[in-house]
């Protein structure tokens, strides 16, 4: 399952799991990573329980930080397919996210990841 990054509107490939569990350990892995983290979102497209309990696992790992949770529209969603999950970050100092590859040009996958 591919993991992307949006950075100035263009989305970049960041990491690449085997499932889809996996993935979503990862999404909250590098968002932990990036720093303190002041509030966050979890947006779904067609799986509200994934995203539930991913919201409840940030807040057991960030009490205090408000996590919002979603659901994703259905343009965002035909691209990303069914079980599309995403989870923003605000943080409380601004950093420099994860440098492209060398590659620097948008990813657009089409159908399921």
């Amino acid at each position: 399952k591919p993991i992307l990054t949006v950075r100035d509107g263009e989305a970049y490939p960041l990491a690449r799991v085997r499932t889809h569990r996996k993935a979503l350990e990862e999404i909250l892995r590098i968002s932990l990573d990036l720093g303190q983290i002041e509030e966050a979102a979890v947006m779904h497209a067609t799986t509200p329980e994934e995203a539930r309990s991913l919201a409840e696992e940030l807040s057991r790992r960030c009490p205090g930080v408000p996590v919002h949770v979603g659901s994703i529209g259905p343009v965002l969603g035909a691209y990303g397919g069914p079980g599309l999950v995403g989870l923003a970050v605000v943080l409380k100092e601004a950093v420099s996210v994860h440098e492209p590859e060398a590659d620097p040009a948008p990813v657009v996958e089409e159908g399921r990841p």
